[in-house]
């Protein structure tokens, strides 16, 4: 046994006679001032209070100071003894006292957590993470004590790095808009081109032709997904209470002729709180990978239902086809990954939009793979009304006895 394995049982040990004198009701020893471990634990503390990297600071219920670490003259250049007596708010911004204040009037109903700006001793305003907690006397705020970090350089990276992402956004969206113009002539001249002189090329001549073509259409597909994607991040959601069910008709209806032999279940939904056009689009996405993965020679199904969770609804979209290995699990959802050959329609950015969806909507999304029976697709948001009744199915027909459900 090394010696990390020793303090783990030593700790597990110390825990386990902490639960016996519980069980037996009694209680640990109270140490009086004057007593040798009443000084120890007293000089502890003051260690702990001149070498703590964060400041730790006692508040008057009006926020004025009446203790404060050492550390507040490293992190923010204040000598403790110049705060004591003066309101933590004159080191306040302006425009995040309200905030602050907000969070000061809660601290009754428990711990509270903000970042807001505080002058430094030199004047320069920093951006700090405070952690408040009331000490409560009788029914009444007795004292408050916070322990404040400085985030500054996070805040600025963060905010750097949310300017960098805006910037690729927009990048990306402008390139994909412009190259649509040049694809469009080629994809033109390409037609021309065969309609006009296929037949006098040679074989190898009319393959190179086809090649052009198929792959000016992939890359139309990948312009277009990527437009897509870029829309959903800069676009701010209408969130609205939404019938999924009614979303769910839609799809199968703008869908109908790829699911004409195919087979589709629609359970009660509910309303969830939704962009119904991002949330029309996710479902579009997960029917239609239903569809370009299904099984050779296999007629599809697929099921669309919900279930009330804790913390909203789980809709669900399964089907019979394909699947994936389950160590390919968390790789379905990246962008531009294919699982499969090229010879699979698509441009491998569908469900990484169906995933950003769900994320803009403060859910998740995931796959579970069912081998020799396809997979099924999960969708978990938050709840915003009663379930409604079902879509009627694309094929109102019994399930055939013995068959797989998707």
């Amino acid at each position: 046994m090394n010696d990390a394995d020793k303090w783990v049982e030593l700790a597990r040990l110390r825990q386990r006679v902490q639960s016996l004198e519980d069980d037996l009701g009694l209680e640990a020893p109270t140490f009086e001032p004057g007593t040798g471990q009443y000084d120890l634990d007293m000089a502890i503390q003051a260690l702990v209070a001149q070498h703590a990297t964060d400041v730790i600071s006692v508040h008057a219920p009006n926020a004025d100071f009446e203790f404060i670490t050492p550390s507040v003259t490293r992190n923010f250049g204040y000598r403790p003894e110049k705060l004591i007596g003066r309101n933590a708010y004159d080191l306040i911004h302006p425009d995040d006292i309200d905030a602050v204040a907000g969070r000061h009037a809660g601290l009754a109903e428990g711990p509270q957590t903000i970042e807001y700006r505080m002058r430094a001793a030199d004047g320069e305003w920093r951006w700090v993470e405070t952690r408040g907690q009331a000490m409560i006397a009788g029914n009444a705020l007795s004292r408050m004590v916070w322990i404040t970090r400085d985030v500054h350089q996070r805040r600025l990276a963060q905010a750097a790095l949310e300017r960098s992402n805006a910037d690729l956004r927009h990048f990306a969206l402008v390139a994909a808009h412009d190259l649509h113009e040049p694809l469009r002539i080629v994809a033109s001249f390409a037609e021309l081109l065969g309609r006009r002189y296929r037949e006098a090329l040679d074989a190898r001549g009319q393959g190179y032709l086809d090649f052009i073509i198929d792959n000016v259409g992939r890359m139309r597909g990948l312009i277009d997904g990527l437009l897509q994607f870029t829309r959903i991040e800069v676009q701010r959601p209408d969130f609205a209470a939404i019938d999924v069910g009614d979303v769910v008709s839609t799809v199968l209806s703008d869908l109908g002729p790829a699911l004409a032999d195919a087979r589709v279940e629609v359970g009660p939904l509910p309303a969830v709180r939704a962009d119904r056009d991002q949330l029309v689009l996710l479902f579009r996405e997960l029917v239609d990978n239903a569809i370009k993965f299904r099984r050779p020679e296999t007629p599809l199904e697929i099921r669309i239902g919900a279930e009330r969770s804790s913390d909203g609804w789980l809709l669900s979209v399964a089907d019979n086809g394909q699947g994936f290995a389950v160590h390919d699990a968390d790789r379905v959802f990246d962008m531009f990954e294919r699982l499969v050959g090229l010879d699979v329609p698509g441009s491998g950015i569908g469900l990484a939009s169906a995933k950003r969806i769900a994320e803009r909507h403060e859910g998740q999304i995931w796959a579970e793979p069912r081998p020799g029976r396809g997979c099924t697709v999960f969708v978990r948001l938050p709840a915003d009304g009663d379930t409604v009744p079902a879509v009627r199915p694309i094929q109102d027909t019994e399930p055939t006895a013995g068959g797989d459900e998707p």
